[in-house]
């Protein structure tokens, strides 16, 4: 992802309870990944402690994806967030083409 294709990127931390809110527009796949994979900020400060999963869309050439955002402590120790499409298909091969859009909280560690 280029810099310039996060447009909100947006997180805080209360006690032991993580908040992020990400939009990711026009960015691109060069191949045809099952999920994408958007790493948390601050590594594995803010690791997610159990398995949380969220509602979430994507835009690919303008329609509406509906989507899943998980993050798995089994999954790079919990730093990681996957996006999939809910129908299970794999994310089109796009270049400056695909929005993502996520909020999600979860305990971290």
């Amino acid at each position: 992802v280029d810099s310039g294709d996060v447009t909100g990127n947006r997180f805080a931390q209360l006690g032991k309870t993580f908040f992020w809110k990400v939009r990711l527009d026009t960015t691109s796949t060069s191949t045809t990944p099952a999920f994408l994979q958007v790493a948390i900020p601050g590594g594995g400060s803010f690791a997610a402690q159990k398995k949380t999963s969220v509602p979430c869309y994507a835009f690919e050439t303008g329609t509406l994806v509906p989507c899943i955002a998980v993050i798995d402590p089994s999954v790079s120790s919990g730093t990681v967030i996957r996006i999939s499409k809910e129908s299970g298909a794999n994310f089109a091969a796009l270049t400056n083409n695909l929005a993502v859009d996520f909020s999600i909280f979860f305990e971290s560690n």
